[in-house]
């Protein structure tokens, strides 16, 4: 049986304190943080980019081969991987169902563990514009 990655970079990640994230924790086994090529922007929760001074967003990444290390984020090991990306999936607004309105595609990303080990990893991707967005130049979206 092959073994479902899943590399997560924002609220979801171990210390992000998100429902969806404690959600995951019987679903999935932490591996470790790991990089990913790209760019981290900090999408508005309001579609004005009008919020509390707590809301933080959430975030969005662009692939970016150039850009390494890239992306910092938590790996984790996927147990029952169709059901649970499926439910990841709904989450993000992710899928066929939403056409061109998905506000993320799923892909197959190579990931670089901490301990310099490599994983093929399933990774959200960002499918709207980014231009007026926050970029994260640390790459850590928990840092800010």
């Amino acid at each position: 049986m092959e073994t479902t990655y899943l590399f997560v970079y924002g609220t979801l990640r171990k210390d992000g304190g998100h429902a969806m994230g404690r959600w995951m924790g019987p679903h999935c086994d932490f591996v470790g943080a790991g990089w990913c090529a790209g760019r981290i922007y900090r999408v508005p929760r309001h579609p004005d980019g009008i919020g509390r001074p707590d809301d933080v967003g959430y975030p969005g990444l662009i692939i970016d081969d150039a850009e390494r290390p890239g992306v910092l984020g938590d790996v984790f090991r996927v147990r029952q991987a169709q059901a649970v990306m499926g439910q990841l999936d709904e989450y993000e607004l992710c899928g066929d169902k939403y056409g061109d309105e998905a506000e993320y595609t799923r892909e197959l990303r190579e990931i670089r563990l901490a301990d310099g080990g490599l994983v093929m990893a399933w990774v959200y991707v960002y499918n709207k514009p980014v231009e007026g967005l926050e970029w994260i130049q640390s790459g850590d979206f928990l840092a800010g």
